[in-house]
């Protein structure tokens, strides 16, 4: 059986080929389990409206995000959504021009894939937002192997 990350590079090719029927939405897979009631387990799906952003309003490299399900699934810290309380953004373990790559991810009950998480966003996020994030209270999750400042100091 295919893992999520094959299917996801599978369509994501099929996006950068513009052949990718426009009603198909990228399955990401599952939510990380990190064991957090903040955090429910739900399967997480992206519009293609996401990618377009991505790379229009964003200039990402879309090579930079291959086994995103992989990336979300083990990100390297989360964070509460100042604006959304329903949202989660998640630091990936991604980089893009040497900058780190969040993805936003809001808790929804979509009529086709029922409770679910949407990610509405990447983008690149600079370090010292990150921290101000931090000192605001707002990451509720880091990853066991990191240090407080790891992932930030190599911005």
């Amino acid at each position: 059986m295919a893992s999520p990350d094959e299917f996801y590079n599978v369509a994501l090719d099929a996006f950068i080929a513009r052949t990718l029927e426009t009603y198909k939405v990228f399955d990401l897979g599952h939510s990380p389990d990190v064991g957090i009631d903040a955090l429910p387990r739900a399967a997480i799906f992206m519009p293609q409206s996401v990618m377009h952003k991505a790379v229009n309003k964003h200039s990402i490299d879309l090579r930079v995000l291959r086994n995103l399900p992989s990336a979300i699934r083990d990100p390297v810290k989360i964070y509460n959504s100042k604006t959304s309380a329903s949202s989660a953004i998640f630091l990936l373990d991604l980089r893009d021009a040497g900058t780190q790559l969040v993805a936003v991810a809001e808790f929804v009950k979509h009529p086709d894939f029922g409770l679910s998480y949407m990610v509405k966003s990447i983008h690149h996020r600079p370090a010292d937002q990150l921290e101000r994030w931090e000192a605001e209270g707002l990451m509720f999750y880091q990853k066991e192997d990191q240090t407080p400042s790891a992932g930030l100091s190599s911005l």
